[in-house]
């Protein structure tokens, strides 16, 4: 493996892993920890915005870690769960923006 190649893996690995555990621990906190008050308070919205962001930092894991370390995986087993994950951070956001201006909005 040539040392650009080794080098610029580094870099995104150090780009990538901290961003997709940030976004990965965010989700987590945003389902298990129950707000008292605010736009999270909403069951709708606090379940939204966890799937939305632990499906990001999943897809964010997957499209820039995983395809770079193992290049070689076959396509039929990557695409779908790339997919899905897209899939249910799109479905997060959705289910966020429904929760948002449903219940008389955010003031």
């Amino acid at each position: 493996m040539p040392m650009r190649r080794i080098v610029s893996l580094g870099l995104v690995l150090l780009a990538a892993l901290p961003w997709s555990a940030a976004l990965t621990v965010v989700g987590l906190w945003a389902w298990f920890s129950p707000a008292s008050d605010g736009p999270m308070a909403r069951p709708g919205v606090a379940l939204g915005v966890g799937c939305a962001a632990f499906a990001g930092g999943q897809l964010v894991f997957l499209a820039c870690v995983a395809d770079r370390v193992f290049p070689r995986a076959t396509r039929r087993m990557t695409v779908p769960v790339e997919g899905l994950m897209a899939l249910v951070f799109v479905g997060g956001l959705m289910a966020a923006s429904v929760g948002m201006l449903t219940d008389g909005g955010v003031a």
